[in-house]
């Protein structure tokens, strides 16, 4: 039996598609076909899906928006679920698992370098939330779809801050945990009380923010098989002076994010750490500068793809351009960068359905 039998046997009320061209589902717009496609809209559904997936050991791959993934010119074998819920809930209070454990910061300097250095004195971002009460917390559960830009403006209405933070972030609140995403100086590891998940083989499970490994643009869930179904945030109710503040912080940077508005998938790159950046002595962490600055690659062009000649970091496409040239142009800045630099590189995107040999000297 096949995979598209087998779903739509054990599924008849589903709509699941054979070779979905995944290009009209991603951000960038590339990429071949899902060998089988299914665009989840009910939370029971994905969760039933996803479950009998990881029970019978069939090969799925969860998309958000698709706003950080290139996928291969090929597509992706196996099931392909486009996960579109949006939805959340206030709770009293978060489940009694959770109700001793605290968010997990993670410190990191070259996030919070960058953005300083770009904003005047007034308009520094602040981590200090010590003078916040428990009374001043609030609590919400979100399905692990929904958008994070729409959950920010559904939570400033109410004057909950937190999440503003991560205004320019296009993506979803299960694909911004996975990736520990950064706006500013913040890690979104510090609203997250726990994550609810299906594991490998399709138990649901509960896990505490000590268990989730966060770190700079990372967590556990780039080395396990599991999904997401929930996540539980901490947040607080912000008082008239926050509110004016988080709403300057906000316009501050959709301006940023206009500045750069082409079609990418935003910074290609980490920025490097501090050891890096003193190793080679620059005067900032910003990959955009070195790639620019010091290996003179700004302008590289592959194909219909080329590093932007806005923003370094970032690789822009046209409409004939293929995933090969956007890996392509990857493959060279590394080469460039080991070459002259003897350094590597981080990538902030992931990559799917590409061959091991094909991500060879990228990851």
């Amino acid at each position: 039996m096949s995979l598209y039998q087998n779903l739509t046997t054990n599924f008849p009320n589903l709509n699941f598609k054979k070779k979905e061209p995944l290009s009209q589902h991603v951000h960038l717009g590339l990429g071949g076909p899902a060998e089988v496609f299914w665009q989840a809209t009910n939370p029971e559904d994905f969760i039933e899906v996803v479950r009998f997936a990881k029970k019978h050991q069939l090969p799925l791959t969860i998309l958000g928006w698709g706003s950080n993934v290139l996928i291969a010119d090929r597509g992706i074998k196996g099931l392909v679920v486009k996960n579109k819920i949006n939805q959340f809930e206030f709770i009293d209070k978060p489940p009694t698992e959770l109700n001793d454990v605290n968010p997990i910061t993670v410190n990191d300097a070259r996030w919070e370098k960058v953005t300083n250095e770009k904003l005047s004195s007034n308009q520094k971002y602040s981590d200090d939330h010590s003078q916040f009460s428990i009374f001043n917390f609030k609590f919400i559960k979100v399905f692990s779809g929904t958008s994070l830009p729409w959950l920010i403006n559904q939570l400033l209405e109410k004057n909950i801050l937190g999440l503003h933070h991560f205004i320019k972030i296009p993506g979803t609140v299960g694909g911004a945990v996975v990736n520990n995403v950064h706006g500013g100086p913040h890690l979104i590891s510090k609203f997250v009380l726990g994550v609810e998940i299906v594991d490998r083989v399709g138990q649901i499970k509960l896990l505490k923010p000590a268990e989730l490994k966060f770190g700079y643009d990372f967590s556990r869930f780039h080395q396990t098989d599991e999904v997401i179904t929930h996540v539980y945030l901490r947040l607080w109710l912000g008082d008239k002076t926050e509110l004016e503040n988080a709403k300057s912080q906000v316009q501050t940077m959709l301006k940023a994010k206009t500045a750069h508005e082409f079609k990418s998938l935003g910074c290609v790159w980490q920025n490097l750490d501090p050891k890096t950046q003193t190793k080679l002595n620059l005067p900032t962490p910003s990959t955009g500068y070195l790639i620019d600055k010091v290996l003179k690659l700004k302008n590289l062009k592959v194909g219909g793809a080329q590093v932007s000649p806005k923003h370094a970091a970032f690789i822009t496409t046209t409409q004939d351009a293929t995933a090969s040239d956007y890996l392509e142009i990857m493959k060279q800045i590394n080469q460039k960068a080991k070459e002259k630099l003897n350094i590597k590189l981080k990538p902030e995107i992931f990559f799917l359905g590409f061959t091991k040999e094909e991500l060879a000297g990228i990851i």
